[in-house]
C-alpha cells in the first residue's frame, strides 16, 4: 500500500465537504452527473469491500468447471490437509 501526504489528505478533507454540501449538478433525471458518496473513502485506502467481512465460522469456497459438458461426475479428490 501507499502512504499519502498531508497535502493530499487535507484537499480530499475538503472535496469530502464540496461532496456533502452541494448538489452534483443543477439537471436531474437520466443522464444527469450525481456524486457518489464512497469515492473519498475508496480513494483513501479506507473503503470495505464484501471480501474483507469475516463472520464467525465462515469457510472458503471454490468451484471449479468441467471442460465436458454433460460429464458425469464420478468422484471428487480432496487433500488430506483441507479443513472442513
Amino acid at each position: 500500500m501507499f502512504a499519502i501526504g498531508p497535502a493530499f489528505a487535507a484537499a480530499m478533507d475538503q472535496k469530502d465537504d464540496r461532496m456533502t454540501h452541494t448538489a452534483a449538478n443543477t439537471a436531474s433525471g437520466v443522464g444527469a452527473s450525481l456524486l457518489r458518496k464512497e469515492d473519498a473513502r475508496h480513494l483513501r485506502g479506507r473503503g470495505q469491500f464484501v471480501s474483507d467481512v469475516q463472520l464467525p465460522r465462515m469457510q472458503d469456497v471454490a468451484f471449479v468447471r468441467s471442460p465436458h459438458a454433460h460429464a458425469r461426475i464420478k468422484g471428487i479428490a480432496v487433500a488430506p490437509n483441507a479443513s472442513g
